[in-house]
């Protein structure tokens, strides 16, 4: 007489039981996932960005204008142009002049060169 085999209801069960296992510890250790995902994500930022942070006392938000063909600080002229009227010409190019990022500050300069 030949044995049949009831073992095979037993694999299956087997196998769900390992992927509930599985699927529950990553459920519980997603926290510590996500910090490690992150924490590679800021170092492959570093190692990228050449060790360079965004500092808001140092770094400028540059503008291009074709009239005065220069560089301007973006944050200065917007602060500026409220004091205009609405399609002065005149006035937004003095604005625009007025933020003119100055030469002589080399920091500010490199900022805001073509690369």
């Amino acid at each position: 007489m030949l044995k049949r085999n009831h073992n095979q209801g037993y694999s299956i069960f087997e196998y769900v039981v390992l992927i509930i296992l599985v699927l529950s510890a990553l459920f519980i250790f997603r926290s510590y996932i996500l910090k490690a995902l992150n924490g590679k994500h800021k170092a492959l930022g570093d190692a990228y960005g050449f060790g360079r942070q965004y500092d808001p006392k140092r770094t400028i938000a540059c503008g291009y204008d074709d009239r005065i063909n220069a560089w301007y600080d973006e944050t200065c002229y917007e602060n500026q142009r409220r004091l205009c009227a609405s399609g002065n010409e005149e006035c937004d190019l003095a604005k625009v002049s007025l933020c003119h990022v100055n030469a002589s500050d080399d920091n500010a300069q490199s900022l805001c060169d073509e690369n």
